[in-house]
């Protein structure tokens, strides 16, 4: 694998020959100033990433002939949905950013009572777009090959309610209850845990009642009050280090 993994909405194969216009470009051509024969890692979320070499530099375009597919051993057996609270700014960039390098199979922002951001309607595709080229970016970074899914941010009760009858477990990250050690829970038998963080203020009692009563366990990762934003990340690592490829 080269240094340099770009993505690509293209649909790839082996053999063929490819053009990257827009970002990819700019980025290729001008950020990383790439010339003919040098090797780029391309990957387009299917799970293969391919080989590349670039064939020629235009002023909006970089021709490359894609070479041979691989399937990297970088996605995790856990399936890990983290439901997070939705924080402000560069604090929510940073846990799609962490969440995505930890290997989560999706990011699903949520609202609560006491979350302080707001998005207005009119700016919600924008916001959408935006994590999502963080996770990309953060997919190119860290060897992943398959991009983890931004949903659409919806109401804490709704995001729940999609996962009944889904068959994976819910934890919810609860530092004030009579919770359990998160290490202390066996392996969910489908491969697949959401975690549930709250927002700056943590949830209401009304919506831990909710979660506890939709079949969600309340879980610690130990005996400090960690941050919203440390919270998601420190459950996906301990999911990780428990179940997953750590």
């Amino acid at each position: 694998m080269s240094g340099h993994r770009v993505y690509t909405t293209t649909p790839l194969r082996a053999r063929s020959d490819v053009v990257l216009e827009g970002p990819q470009a700019h980025y290729l051509g001008h950020v990383l100033r790439v010339r003919p024969d040098d090797q780029i890692t391309l990957f387009d979320g299917s799970g293969k990433e391919f080989s590349s070499t670039v064939t020629q530099i235009g002023r909006k375009r970089v021709d490359l002939r894609v070479q041979d597919a691989s399937t990297p051993n970088t996605e995790s057996r856990l399936k890990v949905t983290l439901l997070q609270s939705v924080l402000r700014g560069e604090r929510m960039d940073f846990c799609v950013q962490k969440a995505t390098e930890l290997g989560v199979f999706g990011i699903c922002p949520v609202f609560t009572e006491r979350t302080v951001a707001k998005i207005p309607n009119n700016r919600l595709a924008k916001r959408i777009d935006h994590w999502q080229k963080i996770a990309i970016s953060a997919c190119e970074q860290s060897g992943r090959v398959v991009i983890p899914h931004i949903a659409e941010p919806q109401a804490l009760t709704d995001a729940v309610s999609d996962l009944s009858g889904s068959g994976m477990e819910v934890l919810v990250l609860d530092p004030w209850a009579d919770a359990k050690p998160i290490h202390s829970l066996a392996a969910p038998e489908s491969g697949h845990v959401a975690v549930c963080i709250g927002p700056e203020g943590g949830f209401s009692q009304g919506e831990l009642d909710y979660l506890r009563s939709s079949g969600a366990i309340s879980v610690t990762c130990g005996p400090r009050v960690l941050r919203s934003e440390t919270a998601g990340i420190t459950a996906v690592a301990a999911c990780q280090m428990m179940w997953g490829d750590w």
